[in-house]
């Protein structure tokens, strides 16, 4: 896992370092050469050109691109604020690089590498319409670079980032990863894929994070094992409350997806006219239906874990199973996981009196965390890890926002997840995350690790998919089958 660090962080951790007698250019020189090596490596036969801004983000980028010439490059740099004050050590590597200096980027071909050194951590978003028309014509070649951060996104605002912004395909960045490039749904898109450079790890040695970002490689050791012993009663029980009507499929995946990651022994709670259609998909469910919820009420209490909410909506039955389910938590051992159409009954009354133990999962798209936190959806995406403090502190439990770059808070950290694919986005895709955390949970896991676990894989899932279908046609079974060769 690494660490994640706010803006204000960096620039402390910088203060601290150069108070004990380390030099700036020192360091902006190991940024520099570090770029430089990185460009070198990876586009080893193309031509660049360097955006420069007037603070030290844009110093580093003309001692990059000085670096780069000494090696035989053909670069040019232009100055994208000239007439805007620029830092002292900015002003020095104008003065002292003998760097190829141009005015338009009109004349030059489509595969030069564009490099953004335009602003770094500490920009304010982009005001001269000189830079914003640059921005634009830069955006339209074929590689695109940025050094530190791309010019529109402002990191000291939780990554709020401009209407117009540089779109990165890679994002250089130095001493540690920054919180703010995953605050905004949309940052992610205009960053790329994000380099750390660490240049020196005492920088940010002392410095505490209370956000990680992880991936399937730091989860993959606590999935759950099997002894050669084994038998279904050691690997937890599980109930699946779902599927109201019109949405029978909605428990029916959601309950395979618990069997195939592992449950030892599940039943599946729902509509009467959804037995025999989910008895023919998954015969190895044991499968209750009822119209009422005093007739399925009789078998709570056999599981480890309760997944409710699935094909959930507000309608009588729908509200009346949650209210049921919620009661029987409160008292029961078992751990809830609360998903889909019952996270949106949650602010109404009676469910809103209802006090959720901390081993809780609720499992929110943005849609439904800014239903409840009585907001936008626009709002909840400008700052993804601002809303899932926000939700578990008002229900002090475990909170998994979905999305791209899928967001866990706990009252300690907030997780952020490194995998995912857009062939995600299809039907059933988040009753298989529903059951994919439910069932790691019956089968031993705290709430959290079950959490970041599943994400994981479930991330890691469709990126498979992406190479092997595509991102349009997925189905929710194939993300079924992709988990299990994961969790084996």
């Amino acid at each position: 896992m690494n660490k994640l660090f706010k803006v204000q962080q960096i620039f402390a951790a910088e203060d601290s370092f150069f108070a004990k007698g380390n030099k700036p250019i020192d360091l902006m020189l190991l940024a520099a050469k570090s770029s430089a090596n990185w460009l070198a490596k990876n586009f080893p036969a193309n031509q660049f050109v360097f955006l420069i801004g007037p603070g030290n983000n844009g110093a580093d980028g003309l001692h990059a691109a000085n670096f780069l010439m000494s090696d035989g490059y053909e670069v040019r740099v232009l100055d994208a604020l000239p007439h805007k004050y620029k830092s002292i050590l900015n002003t020095k590597a104008w003065e002292m690089l003998p760097l190829k200096k141009i005015k338009t980027l009109k004349a030059i071909p489509k595969n030069t590498v564009m490099v953004d050194a335009v602003f770094g951590i500490g920009g304010k978003g982009i005001k001269s319409q000189r830079l914003k028309n640059i921005i634009k014509t830069a955006n339209a070649f074929r590689h695109r670079v940025s050094i530190d951060v791309p010019t529109g996104i402002n990191l000291t605002n939780d990554g709020l980032q401009e209407s117009i912004t540089f779109a990165a395909d890679f994002t250089l960045t130095f001493l540690g990863l920054k919180e703010g490039f995953y605050g905004c749904s949309h940052n992610s898109l205009n960053t790329g894929k994000i380099v750390l450079l660490e240049l020196n790890k005492n920088v940010l040695r002392n410095t505490k994070s209370d956000a990680m970002l992880f991936d399937f490689n730091d989860v993959r050791k606590k999935l759950p094992d099997r002894a050669r012993d084994s038998h279904k009663g050691k690997h937890g029980k599980m109930i699946v409350l779902a599927g109201d009507e019109g949405m029978g499929g909605a428990g029916i995946l959601t309950a395979m997806s618990a069997l195939h990651s592992g449950t030892g022994l599940i039943k599946l709670l729902t509509r009467n006219m959804y037995v025999a259609p989910a008895l023919s998909q998954i015969p190895e469910v044991m499968v209750t239906g009822g119209d009422t919820a005093q007739d399925l009420e009789m078998q709570l209490g056999w599981e480890d874990v309760l997944v409710v909410g699935p094909g959930f909506f507000e309608n009588y039955w729908s509200e009346q199973n949650l209210y049921k389910a919620l009661g029987h938590a409160k008292k029961a051992k078992s751990k809830l996981v609360i998903d889909a159409g019952a996270l949106g009954m949650l602010v109404n009354k009676p469910f809103s009196a209802f006090k959720l133990k901390s081993n809780t999962v609720l499992t929110p798209h943005p849609g439904e965390a800014a239903s409840l936190l009585n907001t936008s959806i626009e709002k909840v995406q400008q700052n993804r890890i601002s809303a899932a403090k926000k939700l578990h502190k008002k229900y002090g439990c475990i909170i998994v926002l979905k999305g791209m770059k899928t967001i866990i808070a706990d009252k300690n950290k907030v997780f952020i997840c490194e995998n995912g694919s857009p062939s995600l986005a299809t039907s059933g895709s988040g009753d298989v995350l529903a059951g994919l955390i439910g069932s790691l949970m019956a089968q031993g896991l705290t709430s959290l690790t079950a959490a970041k676990c599943a994400v994981a894989v479930h991330g890691l899932a469709g990126e498979i998919l992406e190479e092997e279908i595509g991102t349009v046609g997925v189905t929710a079974q194939d993300i079924i089958g992709t988990v299990r060769s994961l969790i084996n």
